[in-house]
């Protein structure tokens, strides 16, 4: 059974705030394991200074109205949402009070594969954008800067069966991104749902 986080406060970290269990261990598991099995993960590639390069992680995208995703010359084409996921978009929309219509899906076999400084501020998720990322499998750190220090920074621990809610105007004034981590400390797949509201 889900925890309810709307039955107490979240953990206010910096613009971010974090539900360290919004679902049970079990059923993040039981989430984790089905999404191994019945999602196609993809590889990808992007362009960079002329240079083609892999993405050091493997992933999908979903959305209401089929549209594609696309950012670094990559397009993702949208699968069908599982229950389990629309199920989920329905608790996101009723405890954070937001609207969501898409979500892409990031798995990183191990500690080393990683995302670098971003922000999740392309057009079509609007000037108010707002992001829900929940966490299963291997705890992992989630780096946080302002856009315009770039030089002071906050960490946040991504546990397993989380929920990390980025309310707007977050994407226009802050970068996050998702480092390297030894095969030793962090060994295990982790795999996180960035719920968004796309308008095109």
């Amino acid at each position: 059974m889900r925890i309810n986080s709307n039955s107490r406060l979240p953990e206010l970290i910096g613009p971010c705030h974090y539900y360290q269990k919004w679902l049970e261990p079990a059923q993040a598991t039981e989430l984790q394991i089905m999404l191994e099995h019945e999602i196609s993960w993809l590889s990808g590639w992007v362009k960079m200074f002329g240079k083609t390069h892999k993405i050091p992680r493997k992933q999908a995208w979903m959305s209401n109205n089929q549209a594609p995703y696309t950012y670094s010359h990559q397009r993702l084409d949208s699968q069908g949402w599982p229950n389990e996921l629309e199920q989920l978009k329905q608790w996101l929309q009723q405890d954070l009070k937001q609207q969501f219509n898409s979500c892409l899906l990031n798995r990183y076999q191990n500690g080393q594969e990683h995302m670098g400084w971003h922000a999740d501020d392309e057009p079509e998720l609007g000037p108010k954008a707002h992001v829900a990322i929940i966490s299963l499998g291997q705890d992992r750190d989630l780096l946080i800067k302002e856009k315009q220090s770039r030089k002071s920074y906050f960490s946040i621990r991504l546990e397993h069966g989380s929920l990390l809610y980025m309310p707007a105007p977050m994407q226009q004034h802050w970068l996050h991104a998702l480092p390297k981590r030894s095969l030793r400390s962090h060994p295990g797949t982790r795999i996180s749902l960035t719920f968004r509201m796309r308008y095109t």
